[in-house]
């Protein structure tokens, strides 16, 4: 129950915030408690899901954060209002602002949607009801992920000069994109590390 009012709290705040850092920062509250959830329901598919969300969610969050950082050291501002048409100034900024808005709401083929849909499915296992829930959320994470990408990359372009991403900004981007899609296409790779963790949950829940 204090996961699912996480999860809709932490995704309903996301979507009217129109600082950049803040949606995001909201949104880790809604994914983590989507965590919590798959911690609590206790069963195989819940706890891998869980284990999964939290190591994807490393790499979308921690990737949008240094990228709105860069826009605001270029801009001088995190305000949505204030912000708009990257995919015409700068397309590797606007690229890769694409990519983590897409694992951000959990699209097929990202880590992020592995785990959650491994959460959701768990917890169908124990408590429907919840299971709805935790699902509803994955629509909520489509509006501000969509209106995070429209904020930034699409638009007039404001300010009309934005210096493009480096190559040393650039890099880790990569890094982070390049493993997001290897969990979200093969799963197995990560999960396969945390089996132990898993199991060792698992055995802690037996009576």
């Amino acid at each position: 129950a204090l996961g699912a009012a996480g999860a809709l709290y932490g995704g309903f705040v996301a979507c009217g915030q129109t600082d950049a850092k803040r949606l995001v920062a909201y949104t880790s509250i809604a994914h983590m408690t989507i965590v919590l959830m798959g911690v609590a329901a206790g069963v195989h598919y819940a706890l891998a899901g869980a284990a999964v969300e939290m190591v994807a969610h490393s790499f979308s969050a921690s990737a949008l954060f240094m990228l709105i950082g860069a826009l605001y050291e270029r801009t001088q501002t995190r305000d949505l209002r204030q912000l708009g048409g990257l995919q015409q100034t700068a397309p590797r900024f606007a690229a890769a602002f694409a990519m983590f808005c897409s694992a951000l709401l959990a699209l097929p083929g990202t880590a992020n949607f592995v785990g959650e849909a491994l959460v959701v499915v768990g917890i169908f296992q124990v408590n429907w009801p919840f299971a709805l829930v935790a699902l509803s959320t994955l629509i909520v994470s489509v509006v501000y992920a969509t209106r995070l990408l429209k904020g930034v990359v699409f638009g007039e372009a404001r300010p009309r000069h934005v210096i493009d991403l480096s190559w040393r900004e650039y890099v880790p981007v990569i890094v982070l994109s390049v493993a997001t899609l290897v969990v979200g296409l093969y799963p197995q790779s990560l999960i396969a590390l945390l089996e132990p963790a898993i199991k060792a949950a698992l055995v802690l829940k037996l009576p």
